[in-house]
Formats: structure tokens, C-alpha cells, sequence
């Protein structure tokens, strides 16, 4: 059983990665309906118990782009929820399916992780009730984290 699971995952890696290779290839011939298949597929794939989640696999450690922060968004808007925790393989211990603290240090040099990680913010804050700084305008500025576009958005 656990082995399917992991092949799961391992073949919507496989796949997200091809759909990034498309992407950089050629970014205006690419079909974002793709993408937001695959998110939505691996919405729910947060690999209790076996190891890395599905999202965290394909966003931790990358160099985000307009893909990555479509890719969240769609995630977001399938179910994907950043702030699960998960056990871990051996069960005594539980840890994020989302890497924040890796979001916030590329997030310092890299316009896009910025984004992506301006509305996760932002989706706290509809979840939890965090109240913005009274300094922070609008954090996401793409047209998808529009308050009527993006689940994402207060």
C-alpha cells in the first residue's frame, strides 16, 4: 500500500516537472489548463506518513516563476491547504506539507516567491483571522490574487 502511494506521488512529480520543461520552453504556448489539472489531481496529496508532500516536492528549493505561482494558486483553489500538518514515517512526529520558511528566505531576491508567498499570507489571514499589517497594501499584484479571481485573496 504504501509503495502505490509513493509511486503516486513520484508520477505527479514526474509530470509537474515535464509541465515546468514545457513551460520554460515555451511560456506562451503553454496550455495553463495543464497545470491546473495537475494541481487539482494533487490537491490532496500530502504523503502522510511516507515522506515529502506532492507540493512541497515541487516548490521547495526551486527557482519560482509566473509557473510556480500559478501552480500554488491552483493547488489552493483544488483544496490544497499549505498549513496541514502531517505524521511523519514514523508517526512520533508531524511536519508542514509546505515549506513557509523556505517561501520566505527566496522570497528576499525572487519577485515570484514574493508573490507566492504574499498570498499564502494573505490566505491566513482569511483562514485564521490574522489582521494585515496597516502598513501592507494589496500583496499579491498578478491578476489571479484579485479578490474575485483567487481563493487566496481576503
Amino acid at each position: 500500500m504504501i509503495m502505490h502511494k509513493l509511486n503516486d506521488i513520484n508520477q505527479l512529480v514526474g509530470r509537474f516537472l515535464d509541465l515546468q520543461e514545457q513551460w520554460e520552453s515555451d511560456p506562451e504556448a503553454f496550455n495553463w489548463e495543464d497545470l491546473r489539472a495537475l494541481a487539482s489531481t494533487g490537491a490532496h496529496c500530502y504523503n502522510e506518513g511516507n515522506g515529502r508532500s506532492f507540493q512541497i516536492l515541487c516548490t521547495d528549493g526551486m527557482q519560482h516563476g509566473e509557473f510556480h505561482l500559478r501552480f500554488l494558486e491552483y493547488s489552493i483553489a483544488a483544496g490544497f491547504d499549505p498549513f496541514k500538518l502531517v505524521r511523519t514515517g514514523s508517526n512520533e512526529t508531524v511536519a508542514p506539507v509546505f515549506s513557509h520558511e523556505s517561501l520566505e528566505l527566496a522570497a528576499k531576491d525572487n519577485p515570484w516567491s514574493e508573490q507566492m508567498r504574499a498570498c499564502l499570507r494573505n490566505l491566513s489571514r482569511s483562514q485564521f483571522g490574522y489582521a494585515a499589517d496597516p502598513d501592507e497594501k494589496n500583496l499579491c499584484d498578478t491578476e489571479s490574487c484579485r479578490p474575485d479571481q483567487c481563493t487566496t485573496q481576503l
